[in-house]
């Protein structure tokens, strides 16, 4: 098929050349479309094909990981590995070979598979930039400088949680049953005591002394069991208290981050999943990007550039050029 086009836009040339000199202009037009549409397009077949395999060869960690390890098998991996890389940054453009320069065909697109992913995770990230709240936006709406709001929210929602499960606990049926049966055990005994205070007649004082002695022993297991089931309700409570409060040291611990980091993180894990940018081939690398932002260098030379323009610090100031001298008509000039 290469072979077929390029002897076609070389008959086509030959035939403009016949033409006239008038014609030049629409010929190197005629043939630079003709290029982008036929060694452009091939080109970009070529790209998304054997240049994908040959990046993600490139790429592979099984390969990395055998070359790291030495010996033949090492000295093959590195072989595979560069192949492919080279693979993955070659253009397939037949305009980029030394055939482009009499065809005429226009300009070779430059780079491979890798510059491409390269282009597109840029321009993801600098749309994820963009999705930053207006400073209209903030005005209005002062949450939107943090997540701050969203943390409180969460702490609130925990300590409510925390004193439903406790209120739950300190109500249940268990506990419930305990101390109504200690509180009898206990309004018996103190009848039983007044009893024996009041009474006078000596066989039926006997009587009650015994059936006090029997109720106080009653008494003592029931609250026995009240007391573990009260010990097992404080463990289970303090456990619970001890949960909470310690998830909602690490909420509030949470990194305050603004409505623009985290609309990047979303659309970061947007871009990873989306069938479009997999199937292209940049998902990966277009999320690493919007989740790395700007290099500290970047950072540094824009809040310099923010500096200087509000005027904290002076702009750098270009040498000044020394004046150039022109030397007098026949001759450099007598030295001194």
């Amino acid at each position: 098929m290469i072979v077929l086009l390029i002897t076609s836009l070389i008959v086509a040339k030959e035939w403009a050349n016949k033409a006239g000199p008038g014609a030049a202009g629409l010929t190197k037009w005629a043939m630079g479309a003709a290029g982008g549409a036929t060694f452009g397009m091939a080109g970009r077949f070529g790209r998304g094909t054997v240049g994908r395999a040959g990046a993600a060869i490139g790429d592979s960690e099984r390969l990395k990981e055998r070359a790291a390890k030495g010996g033949v098998g090492g000295m093959a991996a590195r072989l595979i590995l560069a192949t492919g890389r080279k693979t993955g940054g070659a253009s397939f453009d037949v305009r980029g070979t030394p055939l482009g320069g009499p065809l005429e065909a226009g300009k070779a697109q430059k780079g491979g598979f890798a510059e491409f992913k390269k282009k597109k995770a840029e321009q993801e990230a600098k749309f994820a930039v963009s999705l930053a709240p207006s400073a209209k936006a903030i005005a209005k709406d002062k949450t939107l400088l943090g997540n701050k709001a969203e943390i409180d929210k969460g702490v609130d929602s925990l300590e409510k949680e925390k004193q439903r499960r406790v209120g739950e606990l300190r109500s249940s049926e268990e506990l419930k049953s305990a101390e109504i049966k200690e509180k009898s055990a206990y309004d018996t005994v103190s009848k039983l005591e007044a009893e024996v205070q009041s009474t006078i007649i000596p066989e039926l004082k006997a009587q009650r002394l015994k059936e006090l002695e029997v109720a106080k022993i009653g008494l003592e297991g029931i609250k026995k069991e009240a007391g573990e089931a009260r010990k097992r309700i404080k463990e289970e409570t303090d456990r619970i208290t001890t949960d909470y409060n310690t998830q909602k040291e690490e909420l509030r611990a949470t990194e305050v981050k603004p409505t623009s980091d985290i609309r990047k993180a979303r659309f970061a894990q947007t871009i990873e999943n989306s069938y479009w940018t997999k199937a292209r081939g940049y998902n990966y690398d277009a999320a690493a990007q919007i989740r790395k932002g700007k290099s500290a260098k970047d950072k540094a030379a824009d809040i310099l550039k923010d500096l200087q323009k509000e005027g904290v610090i002076p702009e750098e100031e270009k040498p000044e050029t020394p004046p150039q001298t022109t030397p007098p008509a026949g001759g450099t000039p007598p030295t001194t």
